[in-house]
């Protein structure tokens, strides 16, 4: 057995540790995490958020910061100004934890510039492990209420809307309200984005956006936390951290747009590589030499293609331009995932026209149906009576939120995401494509930033805890070969890398070939600390996370 240390090498903001009577919790940069009695948990964060019309998350800088701290109180106050081109905004903001175990928050906003927004206010974010199934009872605005539950599968749409109070048991022991005030608020199933939470927000997307914020508009908005713990000792529950073996699944890389160099080639074949993700573009001229260069490259790379279609035209004629090309090279495509410029998802019209031709004309290529965005639109556009082989869609884990401890914290949706979507595919393969670390717009799919944590012994950390998380899936295409979201660093136009440069990433993964994996060893533990492996001899390899935490 051989163990390597992987550090922890990213710096998180430094928190302030606060108690409201029995209740804990950290405030961290203008947000409250991890609100706790004791080791269960209550909350996951109350935060403000300004988001724009491409609901891009404005950033902020905090200003006239106030903390005063007693045995069991605590009082906040800070202002923040989000700007961002032409968004100016300003707000105050007032917390405060009372002995009664209680904690309220409130702010009032103003406009400094006009601008559109699709929505400014109070965001909640409610823990998976603790609400997941949790019975909650939800008050209107008009002052009624009903009983429902924080759904345990990946709801596709809102599972608590109109909420002025949200009621919620989450024990024998504890039993919690929100009150909101200044706005009508409703709760979603972050899992669609591969977040680990529900989040309760303001204002219901029913309500037409974006809205004009005119210069010299407020918004004022509060909630109020409490929390009721009964006097009576919890229920001891026994986990069983029995071991489970699961192969190593099929990964591969995304092909990058500068081609591969025969020593970037020569590298590439030192780490596991089932397939080649290769994006066509049928409304760019130069598509088809695209696909040459990638057909070159997985001839060298020996191994198959992963192939993303997207179509302009739902016609005949493009198809069949398509297939022709493909002909020569059909034994190197492995699967092909039609998807069009304009739609989110695989227009039905387009998988009914192309599934039986790419059969009839490509022999044994499986054909899917998804996205290469979020789990969302699948969940949201499940498929129905139509004819596919897999079903795929991308993950990234910073679509609402770019910090470091919620990335960590997001993995763990990873599994219930995966599950989900077995359920929608009906047994067939799953194909988790792309897998990105750094920051893609919500609209496009393309990268947003350039994030130094995914070439450092984060990004490898990340990747590894992602692998035992998905690895039940069919299929997991991370990243791309070479570049700022490659397996090699190259200057290709975001660094200056004179040579193609192995990052942490690649370093892992060349350990895993050589070791010859065939096994994921896994256990039921909530926290994943390591990540073994085990090869044909029986022998182990532990890849140790010291230090990988959020608090």
């Amino acid at each position: 057995m051989r163990t390597i240390d992987l550090p922890f090498d990213v710096t998180l903001p430094p928190v302030t540790h606060l108690k409201a009577g029995l209740i804990t919790c950290v405030y961290e940069e203008g947000k409250l995490r991890y609100i706790k009695k004791g080791a269960v948990e209550i909350l996951r964060m109350i935060y403000v958020a300004v988001r724009d019309k491409n609901w891009a998350t404005i950033p902020y800088k905090i200003e006239e910061e106030e903390i005063k701290i007693d045995r069991l109180s605590f009082s906040i106050r800070y202002s923040a100004s989000y700007e961002l081109n032409d968004i100016q905004y300003k707000t105050s903001v007032e917390i405060k934890g009372e002995e009664d175990n209680s904690i309220s928050f409130n702010l009032r906003g103003e406009a400094l510039s006009s601008f559109y927004r699709n929505r400014i206010g109070l965001c909640i974010l409610h823990p998976m492990k603790e609400c997941a199934g949790t019975p909650a009872i939800i008050h209107s605005p008009e002052g009624t209420s009903h009983q429902s539950v924080f759904p345990k599968s990946v709801s596709p749409h809102q599972p608590f809307k109109n909420i002025q109070q949200l009621d919620w048991k989450i024990s024998d022991q504890i039993n919690a309200s929100i009150s909101f005030r200044g706005d009508v608020f409703e709760t979603e199933d972050q899992r669609n984005w591969s977040d680990n939470s529900f989040k309760t927000y303001s204002t219901p997307l029913d309500i037409p956006y974006p809205v004009l914020l005119k210069q010299g508009d407020i918004i004022e908005q509060s909630m109020s936390l409490s929390v009721v713990v009964e006097d009576k000792e919890e229920p001891f529950v026994q986990t069983s951290s029995e071991e489970t073996k699961i192969p190593f699944p099929k990964i591969g890389y995304g092909r990058s747009e500068v081609p591969l160099t025969k020593m970037e080639i020569d590298l590439l074949r030192k780490v596991p590589f089932d397939h080649y993700r290769v994006e066509l573009r049928m409304a760019q001229d130069d598509w088809q030499q695209t696909w040459q260069l990638a057909v070159e490259e997985a001839k060298q790379l020996d191994t198959k293609i992963e192939l993303i279609v997207f179509f302009y035209k739902n016609s005949e004629e493009e198809l069949q331009n398509l297939l022709e090309t493909l002909k020569p090279s059909k034994n190197l495509v492995k699967g092909l995932l039609p998807l069009h410029d304009k739609e989110k998802i695989t227009p039905p019209v387009l998988l009914n026209l192309a599934y039986t031709k790419i059969k009839e004309q490509l022999g044994n290529v499986k054909v899917g149906y998804g996205t290469d965005a979020n789990f969302v639109e699948i969940n949201r556009n499940p498929p129905g009576n139509i004819c596919f082989d897999f079903l795929s869609f991308g993950l990234n884990p910073q679509l609402h939120a770019t910090d470091t401890r919620t990335i960590i914290e997001n993995l763990d949706a990873q599994k219930d995401v995966l599950t989900a979507a077995q359920g929608l595919g009906d047994g067939k393969e799953i194909y988790i494509s792309p897998v990105t670390i750094n920051k893609r717009n919500a609209q496009t799919g393309d990268r947003e930033t350039t994030d130094q944590r995914f070439h450092s012994s984060f990004g490898a950390i990340w990747t590894l805890v992602t692998l035992h998380n998905l690895s039940k899936a069919g299929s997991i295409s991370f990243y791309e070969t070479t570049g700022f979201d490659g397996l090699l660093k190259k200057n290709n136009g975001y660094e200056q890398v004179p040579e193609s440069e192995e990052t942490d990433i690649y370093k892992v993964l060349k350990e895993i070939k050589e070791f010859g994996a065939i096994w994921i060893i896994t256990n039921n533990d909530d926290e994943i600390k390591n990540f073994i492996l085990e090869n044909e001899e029986g022998e182990r390899l532990i890849f140790s996370f010291p230090g990988f935490h959020v608090d």
